[in-house]
């Protein structure tokens, strides 16, 4: 399924009434947007108190990393390609040009983990407040994907209408492709309220702004974690909370 107007998907602000269009705006509906191009940057944002962080929870234990997954943090971050974390998997058919940093997932890999039904809900802290968005697969086939996204406030109320996006696969892949030569590349182990998730980090800085996406590795999607950060003050933090997946037999 191909862009009504044959270019790369783009996101659709469920709360473009809510919030001025603004940089840090732009930069936070980037930040999910890439989470698999599938949306979600329907936030307007620009750092700030949220409601109160819980405690901390104590670290991890060290533990085997699933299959298909990092299995430890890389000792260091590295710019782009080549110099990539142990167990990257295979960077050619991840990168899409020469100065580009290879994406974390294939446009096939996303395709066979996205079908019709799976939902994602992401808890988002902004200055404007604290959003749930919700991002659902309404329309899948061999070509790409419809999505449907619904941001409320956390107490449920409605912040816009409900927006759709629509995209082909490799559209999706496109917007985890950054340049090489600011975007670094490492392995770490995470805890977000959907769970513990081995993960792909990407650094990305821009200017002065340093955006920063955890993709689980045996997840093909959008990111689970995602902070932005401008000169050093937090702009938007947003995790995954809950992920269902598509019923058995789906598209």
């Amino acid at each position: 399924m191909a862009s009504p107007d044959g270019r790369e998907a783009r996101m659709v602000g469920a709360a473009n009434g809510s919030f001025p269009e603004e940089p840090s705006r732009r930069a936070a509906r980037r930040g999910v947007a890439l989470a698999l191009a599938l949306t979600l940057g329907t936030l307007g944002c620009a750092g700030g108190e949220g409601e109160k962080s819980p405690e901390p929870e104590p670290p991890l234990p060290a533990r085997p990393a699933p299959a298909g997954a990092p299995a430890a943090p890389a000792a260091n971050a590295t710019p782009g390609s080549p110099n990539l974390p142990p167990g990257f998997p295979d960077p050619v058919p991840r990168t899409l040009a020469p100065d580009r940093a290879p994406t974390p997932y294939t446009a096939a890999e996303i395709r066979a983990a996205c079908r019709e039904g799976r939902s994602n809900t992401w808890r988002m802290v902004t200055d404007k407040g604290v959003f749930i968005s919700v991002q659902r697969f309404v329309e899948v086939d061999a070509k790409g994907a419809r999505i449907q996204s619904l941001l409320t406030t956390e107490d449920g109320v409605q912040s816009g209408s409900t927006e759709s996006t629509v995209g082909t696969w490799e559209d999706f892949q496109s917007h985890a492709s950054f340049p090489a030569d600011s975007t670094m590349i490492s392995a770490e182990r995470i805890r977000v309220p959907a769970g513990d998730y081995d993960c792909w980090v990407y650094a990305v800085t821009e200017k002065d702004t340093l955006t920063t996406y955890w993709f689980a590795g045996n997840i093909p999607g959008p990111p689970i974690r995602v902070e932005i950060l401008r000169a050093d003050r937090p702009i938007l933090t947003m995790e995954l909370v809950e992920m269902q997946q598509a019923p058995p037999g789906s598209r």
